[in-house]
């Protein structure tokens, strides 16, 4: 399957892809997706970690999980009819997630990753009325989801996973100004952010150069950003989620370890 017009950033999903196809296999997985393999195989890109990003799934892989547990979990206890997937990647969400029935779930990425994505799911019925929404988040996409059919005067269940990180903090306003310009009140936001850091940036660097070069401020102080644009927020550590959840983090995400950085696992209601 030809995926030379999906960009690098977008070609980043595959490496979130492998990390949860990796965790479905688990006996103690947090959660199952079944497509993230199908994803890869699709892309001509093995299942099996190259020797050489171990490192990579060291620092991401429990992160990853967690957060796509936390997120799950989030999206589906929002009790909202419509959910927003914001820059989904390779996101399965629309089709692995038990709805509930008229559930309408809008995924929102570039063309050629939506295409690839419908390509790969044309024989795995989505569990949701879904809806692919091709829009470039640097320009003004509000409209084209409003002509998706999809209504601001409910509530609806946002999603922006792996993506903060690489926004600066300007950006994040924008983008979150734009969330809370479509959000009726009850409306849900849930998101993870990595706070930028020296340790961050060079285990990533170890890893990845340019890995290392994505990363951006993002909101500094994710529960004032909230507060500051009309959400009532509810912000924890990853090292705290991953706990409860009986798993540990990477000591690049570890409170107890000097000059960690925050990793974030944040929902927010809009009142």
């Amino acid at each position: 399957m030809d995926i030379s017009q999906i960009n690098a950033i977008g070609r980043t999903a595959w490496e979130v892809a492998a990390l949860r196809a990796a965790e479905s296999e688990r006996p103690d997985r947090l959660f199952t997706d079944p497509y993230a393999a199908l994803f890869l195989d699709a892309a001509g890109i093995p299942m099996e970690p190259d020797p050489a990003k171990q490192d990579l799934v060291a620092i991401l892989g429990e992160q990853a999980a967690v957060r796509t547990r936390f997120l799950d979990e989030t999206l589906l206890a929002a009790g909202c009819r419509q959910a927003v997937l914001v820059a989904s990647g390779m996101d399965s969400r629309a089709y692995r997630l038990e709805w509930p029935a008229g559930t309408e779930v809008f995924e929102l990425d570039q063309e050629p990753v939506l295409r690839f994505k419908q390509e790969v799911m044309v024989a795995h019925p989505a569990r949701a009325v879904h809806h692919p929404v091709d829009v470039d988040l640097r320009a003004d996409w509000p409209p084209l989801l409003r002509q998706a059919g999809f209504r601001p005067d409910e509530p609806t269940a946002w999603l922006a996973e792996g993506l903060l990180y690489a926004l600066d903090a300007g950006a994040a306003d924008g983008l979150l100004d734009a969330i809370t310009g479509l959000s009726a009140p009850g409306s849900v936001l849930a998101f993870d952010h990595v706070q930028d850091s020296a340790a961050l940036r060079a285990a990533l660097t170890r890893i990845s150069p340019g890995l290392a070069a994505l990363w951006q401020s993002g909101p500094i102080d994710p529960e004032d950003w909230l507060r500051g644009h009309g959400w009532t927020p509810e912000v924890s550590e990853l090292a705290q989620v991953a706990n409860s959840y009986g798993r540990g983090v990477h000591p690049a995400y570890d409170p107890a370890t000097e000059g960690a950085a925050h990793s974030w696992l944040a929902r927010a209601t809009r009142t």
